[in-house]
């Protein structure tokens, strides 16, 4: 055959290959985010099967088909957590176990790394990472900084929670208790009250915040403003709730140690 011809059969058949090409690649691009989505669907109904083995499975696929998907990071770094905690209740944990567990809690640290990454301006993706570090707390060096960091980061990206303010409160009066030295323990104490006076200038009937602010003031011999903190909670607690008894007994057990008169809150 003559040579043109054979070039003109050689740049069709170059033009069908890359055209087709182009059509996988869009079927391709199409089609992954329905493909990821049904392996987060399987991963979801196999952690409710409890079948860990398929839920990783599940997880990895979706996050190798549509890796900057945030959700699927915090998802994955939530599910390395839960089952390195499930794995960590065992009564005869071996060497494996160990370094299975080493090796979740890594990977779960590093998913919501990820996730930060990707939204570093989501509350959402830090509180995932506070939390995380939050459980190492005690067994991995740094991880009580690493979580007041990732708190803080939490907090300032949505100032208008007072849950987190009572979150981060906790952790710090945990910190304050381990303290043997007395200046580092009222620091913590301190911070702690703020963010809790902090939560309770957010929503004032946040009975949660009353009731650990009221411990912590009787902690640190603040009987009066315990008592006062304890009355908005039997103030604001429902009368119906299996807590109103016990929150009555023990505002009653504070007024008895108060000296006369007794004080009384009408804020």
């Amino acid at each position: 055959p003559p040579l043109s011809k054979l070039l003109n059969n050689k740049t069709t058949m170059t033009l069908s290959l890359a055209i087709i090409s182009v059509i996988m690649t869009l079927i391709l691009y199409l089609v992954r985010p329905f493909v990821s989505e049904f392996f987060m669907r399987q991963a979801g109904l196999a952690i409710t099967h409890n079948d860990a083995k398929k839920a990783y499975d599940h997880h990895v696929r979706a996050i190798t088909l549509s890796p900057r998907l945030t959700s699927y990071h915090l998802s994955f770094a939530t599910m390395n957590l839960n089952i390195a905690r499930a794995l960590s209740q065992k009564n005869d944990l071996n060497d494996d176990d160990r370094q299975n567990i080493s090796n979740l809690l890594s990977q779960s640290i590093r998913s919501a790394k990820i996730a930060t990454t990707l939204r570093p301006n989501d509350a959402s993706t830090w509180h995932t990472l506070a939390v995380i570090y939050q459980n190492l707390m005690g067994v991995a060096k740094g991880a009580e900084d690493f979580t007041l960091t990732a708190y803080q980061r939490t907090i300032t990206l949505d100032k208008a929670n007072p849950q987190l303010r009572v979150q981060y409160a906790d952790i710090l009066t945990q910190l304050g208790r381990a303290q043997e030295d007395p200046v580092k323990q009222n620091t913590y104490y301190d911070q702690a009250q703020e963010s809790l006076q902090t939560a309770i200038q957010l929503k004032n009937d946040y009975v949660g915040a009353h009731y650990n602010l009221s411990k912590l003031l009787e902690s640190r011999g603040d009987l009066v403003g315990a008592y006062l903190a304890m009355q908005k909670v039997v103030r604001y607690l429902d009368s119906n709730s299996p807590n109103y008894g016990q929150s009555q007994a023990e505002l009653e057990t504070l007024k008895a140690k108060l000296p006369l008169p007794t004080p009384n809150s009408n804020l």
